[in-house]
């Protein structure tokens, strides 16, 4: 479902009015785009398997943390980050 989508893969929680993302793809995926509807702002999250990148499309400023480090998202800006690795069965942590 959509739901399990963006709390799963995004990794996304919404918690003290900030939300949360801690992107995480299935390796097998190549890309996952979506919207959402916030505090009437539309904030669109674009996750890659190497970075994720999130644009608000119209509404106010938005605060917003991926991986823990807090950001803000002005509308019509571009704001990318790259994701941590997720250690898979057969790579062996460094």
């Amino acid at each position: 479902s959509w739901m399990a989508m963006v709390y799963g893969y995004a990794g996304m929680q919404d918690f003290d009015a900030r939300l949360r993302f801690s992107p995480r793809l299935n390796e097998r995926w190549e890309r996952v785009k979506f919207s959402l509807l916030l505090r009437d702002r539309r904030l669109i999250v674009d996750i890659e398997q190497e970075q994720t990148s999130y644009t608000v499309e119209y509404g106010g400023k938005l605060p917003i943390s991926h991986d823990g480090e807090p950001i803000v998202v002005s509308p019509g800006e571009v704001i990318t980050r790259p994701n941590r690795r997720v250690v898979g069965e057969s790579e062996e942590p460094t």
